[in-house]
This record gives C-alpha cells, sequence and structure tokens, in this order.
C-alpha cells in the first residue's frame, strides 16, 4: 500500500532559558538517533530514543516522532496518547499540523482494542492485577483500552495468587473477560473468636482458609502478533527535511503510523 506522505519542516523555539544547555543539547542528540533510526525503520529504538528525548525536553515535534514509532511498535494507547498531547500543546507554527495530527488520532482510534475485566467472588482485601499493575476497583467492570497482544489478568489473596486468566487482543475487539474465585470463608475458629469475645475492635484476626485454583489460560480472537501496527487506511505523515546547522538547528518532526521515507 502506498503511504500519503506530507513534506513539511517543523521549526520549534528551544526555551534555553528552562533547560541548560546539555540537557538541551542531549535532547537534541536523542531525537536525532531516533530519526536515524526511524530511517533504518527500526521502531524500537527509534521509539525509546523519542521517549528519552521528550522526557527531557517536550516539543511538539518530538510527540509526532513519537506517536508515529510507538503505532509502529503496537503501542496504539500509548501512540493516540502521544497525538492528544501533541493537540494539547502546538502553538504557533507546530499549529498548522493540528488537523494532520487529528487526522491520524482518528486513525488510530478505531484499532485500540477494549477488554472488560468482571470477577465474581472477589474479597474486600483480593487484589486484581492487569499484566502485572493493580487494577483499580473503579476499573473492574467497566472497559478498559488495552494494546493489542497478549494480557494478563491475575487475583492474589493474602499474597497468593489464587485465579489467573491469560487473553489476547486482536485490534479493534471489544470482549469481557470473566474470571471466578472463591469467596473468602471464615473457619470455624473465627466465628467463633467472633462471637465469644464482646469487643469487636479488639478480636485477633485468624487467617482465611483458602482454595486454590490452578491458573487457566483463555486466547481470544488472535488477529495480530504481539506488537505488530497494522497500517489501515491512508496514512498522512510530516517527514524531516532540513539538515542540521549547528547547535541552533531546530527539531523537525514526522506525523503519522506510516513508514517515514526519506
Amino acid at each position: 500500500m502506498r503511504l500519503a506522505i506530507l513534506c513539511v519542516v517543523l521549526f520549534v523555539a528551544l526555551p534555553i532559558h528552562a533547560q541548560s544547555g546539555d540537557s538541551v543539547a542531549q535532547a537534541r542528540a536523542l531525537f536525532q538517533s531516533g530519526l536515524d533510526a526511524a530511517r533504518g525503520q527500526h521502531w524500537v529504538e527509534a521509539r525509546d530514543a523519542f521517549a528519552q528525548s521528550l522526557a527531557i525536553a517536550e516539543r511538539p515535534s518530538t510527540l509526532l516522532n513519537l506517536a508515529g514509532a510507538q503505532i509502529q511498535t503496537g503501542q496504539l494507547v500509548e501512540g493516540a496518547g502521544s497525538y492528544r498531547r501533541f493537540l494539547e500543546i502546538a502553538t504557533g507554527r507546530d499549529a498548522a499540523h493540528r488537523g494532520e495530527a487529528e487526522s491520524a488520532l482518528r486513525a488510530v482510534e478505531p484499532r485500540i482494542p477494549h477488554a472488560t475485566i468482571a470477577i465474581d467472588g472477589l474479597g474486600d482485601g483480593d487484589e486484581v492485577r492487569l499484566d502485572g499493575n493493580v487494577l483499580m476497583r473503579t476499573m473492574i467492570g467497566t472497559s478498559a483500552a488495552l494494546d493489542p497482544g497478549a494480557h494478563t489478568v491475575a487475583v492474589t489473596r493474602s499474597g497468593r495468587s489464587i485465579a489467573s486468566q491469560q487473553f489476547q487482543l486482536a485490534e479493534g475487539l471489544d470482549i469481557e473477560i470473566s474470571l471466578s474465585v472463591t469467596a473468602a470463608v471464615a473457619s470455624p475458629t473465627a466465628v467463633a473468636a467472633a462471637v465469644t469475645t464482646p469487643p469487636m475492635d479488639e478480636a485477633i484476626a485468624v487467617p482465611v482458609e483458602e482454595q486454590h485454583s490452578d491458573d487457566t489460560g483463555i486466547w481470544i480472537a488472535v488477529g495480530v502478533s504481539v506488537g505488530a501496527a497494522v497500517v489501515i487506511g491512508v496514512v498522512v505523515g510530516v517527514l524531516v527535511a532540513t539538515q542540521s546547522q549547528g547547535p541552533a538547528a531546530p527539531y523537525q518532526g514526522n506525523l503519522g503510523d506510516g513508514i517515514v521515507h526519506f
């Protein structure tokens, strides 16, 4: 598929007063490393370099490059976030590219899969983790945007894993993952202690007996490989077209999730 490429030059003012010369030089060097990696279609390296540059100095042009590299490496949620951030901070000459950024965002949003995690029997002290990260209780039962690929949801109780499921998301998929755990039941000793000890706040807590269930795996709609980014429709890109002219050379950027052509 031939990608529509829009060649422009992004001139970005550098607020030197807000940053040291060393940090600006480091951000620019990382930015250039990202461009070099993008030329060779080494998208993981490009993404990492742009992310490091952005952490030092937030520039609209860096966000555009980062968004494209994130989407190329399957990070659709993060890429969409980078486009949104660009739209938040783009001013002056950068604002001229708002239309392209909005189009790129509209193109990627339908590709982002969603999953709703539903868990039956969850106790007050149980902890739910999605891909290793603690999932807030308010997020359980609500649709969450996730990147395409493999994911794992697990429930732990008193530090032990009592249930888990693996699932795979294809682009554009919207599914519900149901997980059932054995409800925590107090032992007879704990019940007796609670009855015979009048002050409830002085009762001694007795460990809860748990039933451990084996991990199970569910694989759903395997449509793309992990990290793959499928180009759908016409993608607009912004090409880096100028050369560095010493320390004062401006940042340059590319827009979109298509391949950058130089």
